[in-house]
């Protein structure tokens, strides 16, 4: 079944050695594939294969960087929001319906900064869990396909594997630190 071609809806897909779709795959999986594609001016090799790789898992990389940026900067202006709103409430001279508007939007930032982290949380966690796939992949499906071929270290983390997870602990970890302060406030 390795290297066997599905058509299905919108394109070609391609099979693995366990039978599951990969949608990234390549028809590089057996040699008689290969013989059999026109379109293909060459074999694959693996260090352009371990391209590919790498190139989905930069983007899953830079997905991850981008949402723990904004969510960031976005979590520092409503804090910086909230402070200043609290310090406006004892004010003794509000304007019409402005201590109303103010109670509302310091009750509201809060609930709005832990349902954000929690989106964000998420996010992340689907980032680090394709990250985590396209290794796997990559390490049991693909890899073994070229037994003969140039050395190249593993795909994620240097081939550390604790290393690979320890590098998710702040990605993952600051929108849940985030949550817990916003709830922290609301309660």
């Amino acid at each position: 079944m390795s290297g066997r071609r599905a058509i299905a809806g919108e394109g070609v897909q391609f099979f693995g050695k366990d039978g599951e779709i990969l949608p990234y795959g390549l028809p590089t999986f057996n040699r008689e594939v290969n013989a059999k594609m026109p379109q293909s001016s060459h074999e694959i090799t693996k260090a352009e294969h371990f391209k590919i790789f790498r190139d989905y898992m930069q983007h899953e990389d830079n997905l991850i960087n981008q949402r723990v940026s904004w969510n960031s900067t976005i979590q520092g202006f409503l804090f910086a929001t909230y402070g200043l709103s609290q310090q406006k409430l004892p004010d003794p001279k509000p304007g019409p319906g402005a201590l109303h508007n103010l109670e509302t939007l310091v009750r509201t930032i809060p609930w709005f900064g832990f349902g954000l982290s929690i989106l964000v949380f998420l996010a992340v966690l689907a980032a680090t869990l394709a990250h985590r796939r396209l290794a796997d992949d990559w390490r049991v499906r693909v890899s073994p396909c070229y037994p003969d071929k140039q050395y190249l270290p593993d795909i994620a983390a240097g081939g550390v594997k604790a290393a690979g997870w320890l590098g998710f602990g702040a990605p993952v970890l600051i929108p849940i630190f985030f949550a817990v302060a916003w709830l922290y406030i609301i309660i």
